[in-house]
């Protein structure tokens, strides 16, 4: 994607879903927690785009996933 991102000459001559990687899994705001983390761990990805109504609305870290795990451990 870099080569793309950084060379406005090439803006008008691919499409983003040409290099959108149709074999990595995405995530709904509907998906289940623990659903998420299978994924993670049957991946092994650190992250995963996010996916609304068809439209990209961002990623989900497994880092911070955890992060916020901990912290509700520490809590209880």
């Amino acid at each position: 994607i870099r080569a793309y991102l950084f060379d406005p000459n090439l803006y008008d001559t691919i499409l983003v879903e040409e290099l959108i990687d149709p074999s990595i899994p995405t995530v709904s705001l509907e998906q289940e927690l623990s659903e998420v983390i299978e994924m993670f761990d049957y991946r092994h990805d650190a992250t995963l785009p996010v996916v609304h109504d068809k439209r990209f609305i961002g990623f989900v870290y497994k880092s911070k996933i955890l992060d916020h795990y901990r912290k509700e451990l520490i809590v209880e």
